[in-house]
C-alpha cells in the first residue's frame, strides 16, 4: 500500500520538498519512520545538508523497490537506511553526535497508514534515547573524577588480568545478577541463593557485596565502576576476608582499586578502543549502565550465558525500603512517613509497563527502561530472562517473574564449581600487558591532551559545542582515541 501511495503520487518530488521543509538547515541527526523510494531522503539532504538520517522502512518490499531509485543515496555516508532494529541502534550509535539535537519523523504515508507501527516505534526509540542522554549525563558529570582515577588505576593495571578471554566460556549456563533491593533481606531469597552457589555463576553489584558476605554467600564476582569517594567507604572498606575477584574499569575509585585484598580482573566500560590499544591486547568491553546490574547484566550476554536471572533488582521501594538491610544505601524513611526526606530522594509514584503503580524514584526508572530495552533487543533467540525480586516491584519486560522455591527448580542441579574455578585460575594466572607500550601510547594521549588545552585558552576558532567548555576537558580526553 505504502508503494502504491508513491506511485501514483505525480508529485512526489515537490511534495517530498514540503516535508523537508521542517528539518531546514538542521545540523543534528534525524531520524525517520519510513524511506519510500527516496525522495524524501533526498529532499531532507538538500533542506538540510549537514544533518544526518537513519531510515527505519519495516516493509522489506519498500526497499526492495526503492533500490531502483535515487540509486546515488545508497552511497551516500550521511544516511543509513535499514530495516532491523538492532542496525538502527548500530547506525544510531555510530552517527548521533550528543552535543547536537536529535529528531524524530515519519513519512506521511507512513505515519497515517500505520499508526499503531509508527507508535510502537516511537515509544522505543525514546526510550533508546534516555538510556543514550543518561549514559552522557553520567559521563559529564564525573568525568573529571574519572580522568583521575584512570591515571591513578594505570599505575596498578599489571594486578588485574582481562577479563576477554572468558567472554563466552559460560555458554549456555546459568549467570546471577544480585542487586541489593529490599527482596534481598528475605529468608527464601538468601536460601534459594545459597544452594545455588555452586550452579550457576554469581556476580554482584558493590552494593550488595557486603550483605552477601554477612550472610555467608560467595558472588563469583564483585563489580564496580562507580568512580566517587563514597563507593570505597560505602561498599569496599574493611572489607579483608574476600576471594571473590573485583570486576572494574579503570575508572573506578583508585582506593577501590589499590585497597581491594582479593584478586581483580579488567573490563573496560569506556567504548572505544583505547585501552586495548594502550595495554596491547583485547581487554573485553561491557556496556556501561546507569546501575552497576545493567552492566553485570551485559557481562553475563558477553559470557554467553543462559539463563540469566535478575535477583533482588526491585527497582522500587517495596516493603518501605529502597534497598535491603547491611546495605549502607539502606532508607526506612518511607515506611516512617518522613516525607520530606522523601521529596528529597525523588520518590514518585510510577505505571510500570505492565499497568502496575509502584512508588519508586527516577533513577530506578532509567534502570528498568535500560533493562526493557537490552531485553527487547535479544528477542527470540537470546537467553532466557527471569525475574527472582518482590512481585510488587517494577516490572521488566520480557523477563519472566520466579520465586526463589522456582528458581532452585529450574536451574540444573549440576554442580560446576570446578569449571569455575578453571575459568578463574586461567585469567588470573595471566599476565599479559605491554607496560612499555602502555606508557608510550599514555604519552601521546597526554601530548594531544596539552594541545587540545593551549587551543581552548588561546584559539577563538575553537568549537565549543563539541569541546563543551575547558572544565569537560576530562572527558574529551577519553574522546581523543
Amino acid at each position: 500500500m505504502i508503494t502504491a501511495y508513491a506511485d501514483n503520487n505525480l508529485d512526489a518530488k515537490g511534495h517530498a520538498e514540503t516535508w523537508a521543509k521542517q528539518f531546514k538547515d538542521f545540523d543534528g541527526l534525524v531520524c525517520i519512520y519510513g524511506y519510500g523510494l527516496g525522495y524524501h531522503a533526498a529532499a531532507l539532504l538538500e533542506a538540510a545538508p549537514k544533518c544526518k538520517a537513519i531510515f527505519f522502512d519495516p516493509i522489506q518490499k519498500t526497499l526492495r523497490e526503492s533500490a531502483k531509485h535515487n540509486r546515488q543515496l545508497l552511497t551516500d555516508d550521511r544516511i543509513a537506511i535499514t530495516n532491523d532494529r538492532g542496525s538502527f541502534q548500530g547506525c544510531f550509535g555510530r552517527m548521533v553526535d550528543r552535543w547536537k539535537g536529535i529528531r524524530l519523523g515519519a513519512l506521511p504515508a507512513y505515519e497515517f497508514a500505520m499508526v499503531s507501527e509508527y507508535t510502537e516505534f516511537s515509544q522505543w526509540f525514546c526510550r533508546e534515547v534516555q538510556t543514550m542522554m543518561s549514559d552522557a549525563c553520567t559521563a559529564l558529570r564525573f568525568s573529571t573524577d574519572w580522568t583521575r582515577n584512570y591515571l591513578e588505576n594505570l599505575a596498578l593495571v599489571h594486578q588485574a588480568p582481562p577479563i576477554a578471554p572468558a567472554l563466552g566460556a559460560w555458554s549456555k549456563l546459568p549467570f546471577i545478577v544480585v542487586s541489593a533491593g529490599p527482596s534481598l533481606n528475605d529468608h527464601k531469597m538468601l536460601s534459594a541463593l545459597r544452594k545455588l552457589q555452586d550452579r550457576a555463576m554469581i556476580v554482584c553489584a558493590g552494593s550488595s557485596f557486603r550483605k552477601l558476605q554477612r550472610e555467608g554467600i560467595n558472588a563469583d564476582m564483585v563489580m564496580s565502576f562507580d568512580g566517587g569517594l563514597s563507593n570505597f567507604f560505602c561498599h569496599f572498606e574493611d572489607m579483608n576476608d574476600t576471594t571473590a575477584p573485583l570486576i572494574a574499569d579503570l575508572i573506578v575509585h583508585h582506593k577501590v582499586f589499590s585497597c581491594y585484598k582479593g584478586p581483580k580482573l579488567l573490563m573496560s566500560v569506556w567504548p572505544g578502543p583505547m585501552l586495548d590499544a594502550m595495554l596491547g591486547v583485547p581487554i573485553g568491553s561491557i556496556r556501561i549502565g546507569p546501575s552497576v546490574a545493567n552492566t553485570c547484566f551485559d557481562l553475563g550476554l558477553k559470557l554467553a550465558a543462559d539463563p540469566i536471572i535478575l535477583f533482588a533488582q526491585d527497582l522500587a521501594f517495596t516493603g518501605g525500603k529502597t534497598h535491603a538491610s547491611d546495605t549502607h544505601a539502606e532508607w526506612t524513611w518511607f515506611a516512617k512517613g518522613n516525607y520530606e526526606i522523601m521529596a528529597e530522594n525523588e520518590a514518585c509514584p510510577f505505571v510500570d509497563t505492565s499497568g502496575k503503580s509502584i512508588i519508586t524514584n527516577h533513577s530506578m526508572i532509567t534502570f528498568g527502561h535500560l533493562f526493557n530495552g537490552l531485553i527487547e533487543q535479544l528477542g527470540k533467540n537470546g537467553p532466557k530472562i527471569y525475574n527472582c525480586s518482590h512481585p510488587e516491584g517494577m516490572h521488566i519486560n520480557g523477563a519472566e517473574l520466579i520465586t526463589p522455591e522456582k528458581l532452585t527448580e529450574v536451574v540444573s542441579g549440576k554442580d560446576l564449581s570446578e569449571l569455575k574455578k578453571s575459568i578463574f585460575k586461567e585469567l588470573l594466572n595471566s599476565r599479559p600487558y605491554d607496560l612499555r607500550r602502555c606508557i608510550k601510547i599514555l604519552r601521546l594521549y597526554l601530548d594531544e591532551g596539552t594541545k587540545l588545552l593551549y587551543r581552548m585558552t588561546y584559539d577563538p576558532d575553537v568549537n565549543f559545542k563539541t569541546i563543551m567548555r575547558h572544565e569537560r576537558i576530562a572527558l574529551y580526553f577519553f574522546a581523543l582515541q
